[in-house]
C-alpha cells in the first residue's frame, strides 16, 4: 500500500500553545509568525512588532554593554526581521540567528509573484512596509532594512537550554549565545512536506517554482491543492501543458481568486485538473497516478510537489514546548472545574439535581432561575466580548461583530424578555421563540400543548416561523451566514468566552471518530 499523502496524515497540525505576549509555556522563550501558525505575511510581520512591545512591558532595555544578551532572535524571515528592527529602535541589545538566506520565504517565490498585503482590514505594523507588489519590489524594498540590522549567517540552532532565569542558544557550529530572552521566527519553509512515493528524487521533480518563464512548450505535473499548487498551475498554463493533481475533490484550501484564475486557466488554456487522485510514482519521464477508475500515466518533463512544509513540531517538542489541543493529566482539574461551573449554572435553572430544592425556592419567591440564567449569559458575553474587542481594536470586522454580540444579547435576549416580565406579561418567554428562532426556540410554537397556531401561541408562531424562513434567509442573501456569530446567545458564547479557549480542545482523526 502506498504512503499517505502527509499532507493529510495527521488530520490537524498543532500549535504551539501562547499567552497573550506570544510566549510558549517556557517563560522567555516567545515563537512568532509561520511556526505558530500565523498564516499571512502581514499577521507575520504585525506579530514581530507585538511581541516586542509585550516584552517592553516585561522587560525594559538594560542600556548596559556587557553580560547577557538580552533577545536572541532566530530567522531573518518577514516576522523575525521585522523583530529586531523594533528591537533595536527600543535599545536592546539582539543578536539575529539565521541558518539560510534570509527572506527565503520571498525568495522561494516564483519570479513576479504579486503578494497582496491581506487581510486589507489590518493595519501594519512596524518599519518593514508591505503594500501589494511583486516578488521582485518587495525584495529591493526589504533589502534595504535588512541592512539595518547585523545578521549571524549560517546559524543553524540546535539546541536553546534554560540556565537559571536566562537561555543558551546553540548552534550545529557549536557557538553558544547566552541571552535573557528568545523570539523563534523559524518559518516552515526550509522543510517542504515530500509525498513518500518512489521516484520523488529523480531530476526535475521539484518543491518550489522559482522562475516560470523557463519553461516553455513542456509537459508538466503540479501535485497539491493549496495557494502554491494553484498559482504555479496558473502561472505555467499559458505556455505548457499543465495538469493538476489533488487527492481532494475541490481547491477549497486556495483562495477565491485562485480558484476563479484556474477556472480561467482550464477553458482558455487546457489546464487538465484531476481530483480525486493521487500520485504513486515517479519515473523517467512519467507519473503514475491512481484515480477512483484505476491507475494513469501521465507524460512529464516537469513536476512539481506543493504540498506544504513541515512545522518544526518535533524542533519545539524536544525544547519542552507545550502544544494547543494536547490533553494531558494537568488538564484535568480546569475540565471539572468548568463542568462542575457549567452544570451548576444549568442545574439552577432547569431545577437538575442537586439544585432542584433551589429551583422550587426561587419559583415560589417569584424569581424566574431562567431569568436569571439570562443575566448569566449577559455577563459573560458582555465581559468576554469587551476582552475581544480589545484584543481584536485594530480590526474593523471584528469590532462589528463583537458590539453586534454584545448589542443583541443585551437587548434582544435581556431586555425584552424582563421587561415583558415586569410589565405583567405572563408569556414573556415566548420572546425567545423570535430571538431564538426555529428550529432553536421550538418550543414557543405549541407550548402550552395544543395551542400551536391557536389562541395566545398564534401571534408569536407567525412571527417565529416569519424570522426562520423570511428574515434570516433575507439577511444571509445579503449579509452572509452570520446569524450565530452575530447575533445568536449560543453562538455568542461561542464567540466570546470561547474566544480563547477554542484551541484547547483535542484535535485530530482519533477525536474526529470519538
Amino acid at each position: 500500500m502506498a504512503p499517505r499523502d502527509p499532507q493529510y496524515a495527521t488530520g490537524v497540525e498543532h500549535y504551539p500553545e501562547l499567552d497573550k505576549h506570544l510566549q510558549s509555556n517556557i517563560k522567555g522563550l516567545h515563537i512568532i509568525g509561520a511556526a505558530n501558525g500565523s498564516p499571512l505575511l502581514k499577521t507575520s510581520i504585525n506579530e514581530g512588532v507585538q511581541v516586542i512591545r509585550s516584552i517592553a512591558r516585561i522587560m525594559a532595555p538594560s542600556g548596559e554593554t556587557d553580560g547577557p544578551i538580552e533577545l536572541v532572535i532566530v530567522g531573518a524571515g518577514p516576522a523575525g526581521l521585522t523583530a529586531a528592527l523594533e528591537a533595536r529602535k527600543r535599545g536592546y541589545r539582539i543578536k539575529l540567528l539565521e541558518q539560510g538566506r534570509p527572506l527565503s520565504t520571498i525568495l522561494n517565490f516564483p519570479a513576479g509573484k504579486h503578494v497582496y498585503a491581506e487581510p486589507a482590514t489590518l493595519r501594519s505594523l512596524g518599519d518593514l512596509d508591505f503594500d501589494d507588489s511583486t516578488k521582485e519590489e518587495l525584495l529591493a524594498n526589504w533589502s534595504r532594512k535588512l541592512a539595518e540590522v547585523d545578521i549571524v549567517r549560517d546559524a543553524d540552532v540546535t539546541d536553546i537550554r534554560r540556565t537559571g532565569n536566562d537561555f543558551e542558544v546553540v548552534t550545529a557550529s557549536g557557538q553558544t549565545y547566552h541571552c535573557r530572552r528568545v523570539i523563534l521566527a523559524i518559518g516552515r519553509m526550509g522543510n517542504p512536506r515530500r509525498l513518500g512515493v518512489p521516484g520523488e528524487d529523480l531530476d526535475c521533480v521539484y518543491t518550489a517554482l522559482l522562475n516560470p518563464g523557463k519553461y516553455h512548450d513542456q509537459e508538466v505535473v503540479v501535485i497539491g491543492g493549496g495557494n502554491s499548487a494553484a498559482e504555479c498551475a496558473i502561472d505555467l498554463a499559458p505556455r505548457n501543458r499543465v495538469t493538476i493533481v489533488h487527492r481532494g475533490d475541490g481547491f477549497d484550501r486556495s483562495s477565491r481568486t485562485n480558484r476563479a484564475l484556474l477556472d480561467e486557466a482550464q477553458q482558455k488554456h487546457g489546464l487538465r485538473m484531476l481530483l480525486n487522485t493521487e500520485v504513486r510514482r515517479f519515473d523517467t519521464g512519467t507519473a503514475e497516478i491512481e484515480t477512483g477508475d484505476g491507475r494513469e500515466t501521465l507524460r512529464r518533463d516537469v513536476a512539481f510537489v506543493l504540498i506544504g512544509a513541515e512545522p518544526p513540531t518535533s524542533f519545539l517538542k524536544r525544547l519542552g514546548v507545550a502544544f494547543a489541543g494536547e490533553w494531558t493529566l494537568r488538564l484535568l482539574p480546569k475540565l471539572a472545574w468548568v463542568f462542575a461551573l457549567v452544570y451548576t449554572i444549568y442545574g439552577v435553572k432547569a431545577g437538575l439535581w442537586p439544585f432542584k430544592p433551589l429551583y422550587e425556592n426561587l419559583l415560589r419567591a417569584g424569581v424566574r432561575p431562567d431569568l436569571l440564567y439570562g443575566i448569566v449569559y449577559t455577563v459573560l458575553v458582555t465581559a468576554f466580548g469587551s476582552r475581544a474587542l480589545r484584543k481584536y481594536r485594530r480590526d474593523r470586522m471584528q469590532q462589528k461583530r463583537y458590539s453586534s454580540l454584545i448589542a443583541a444579547q443585551f437587548l434582544i435576549y435581556f431586555l425584552l424578555p424582563w421587561g415583558l416580565y415586569y410589565a405583567g406579561y405572563s408569556q414573556w418567554w415566548r420572546t425567545w421563540t423570535v430571538s431564538l428562532p426555529f428550529p432553536l426556540g421550538y418550543y414557543g410554537l405549541w407550548q402550552p400543548a395544543g395551542e400551536l397556531f391557536s389562541g395566545t401561541a398564534l401571534p408569536w408562531a407567525v412571527a417565529a416561523l416569519v424570522t426562520f424562513l423570511l428574515v434570516i434567509p433575507l439577511v444571509s442573501i445579503r449579509h452572509g451566514k452570520r446569524f450565530c456569530a452575530w447575533v445568536c446567545p449560543c453562538g455568542g458564547i461561542a464567540e466570546t468566552v470561547g474566544d480563547g479557549f477554542r484551541q484547547k480542545a483535542p484535535r485530530g482523526p482519533g477525536v474526529r471518530r470519538l
